[in-house]
């Protein structure tokens, strides 16, 4: 189980960071995602996929 703390600005953020928690809306955050996924195309058709069959259902 995750443990949960208070940011300096109030929000709860988790302890031990996992890719959901790095942002994809910033050139930064693309990049890094990047670096972490070994085929990153791949991946985000993936998950397109399944957010598709899930939204016609």
């Amino acid at each position: 189980m995750s443990q949960e703390k208070k940011s300096p600005t109030g929000r709860v953020t988790p302890s031990e960071p996992n890719l959901q928690n790095i942002l994809i809306r910033t050139p930064e955050g693309t990049a890094i995602r990047r670096a972490l996924i070994e085929d990153y195309d791949k991946f985000n058709a993936y998950w397109i996929k399944k957010l598709l069959e899930t939204w016609s259902r």
